[in-house]
């Protein structure tokens, strides 16, 4: 069954949408309860770490990059790429659970691991310490 079938079928039009291609993602996530990223190949997903640092709850494929984004499972919902059911199953639990804990964990994994500003000064670290050997 095409997934626009299944939207239909159960009355979702109205909470379900595809942008396509988005340059600005900020304004997409802070209209969704969930932000879903349905990945079959590792890649870094910028999306997820928008949605972690606006405190949006977050369903991802279980491969490389997502999963330590989402820290095994403990700052969202990972599930098997390509196995809808699995998909299902995690998003019933998203929508039927208080996800604080996700949401709190997701967002001081953000601010923590992916901050410019911590990044940027263990970099210049690492260039110094290259350096010093020199």
């Amino acid at each position: 069954m095409e997934l626009q079938e299944v939207i239909k079928e159960y009355g979702l039009q109205n909470r379900v949408f595809f942008p396509g291609v988005i340059f600005d993602i900020a304004d997409y996530i802070a209209e969704v309860d969930v932000v879903a990223a349905p990945f079959t190949e590792p890649h870094f997903a910028r999306p997820i770490l928008e949605a972690g640092a606006m405190k949006t709850l977050v369903i991802a494929s279980d491969i490389d990059g997502t999963r330590e984004m989402i820290l095994n499972g403990e700052a969202g919902y990972l599930a098997r790429p390509n196995d809808i059911k699995h998909w299902s199953e995690q998003l019933s639990c998203a929508l039927s659970v208080d996800n604080g804990d996700k949401i709190t964990a997701m967002f001081n994994n953000t601010q923590r691991t992916y901050n410019a500003d911590v990044n940027a000064q263990a970099t210049i670290e690492q260039y110094r310490i290259v350096l010093e050997f020199r």
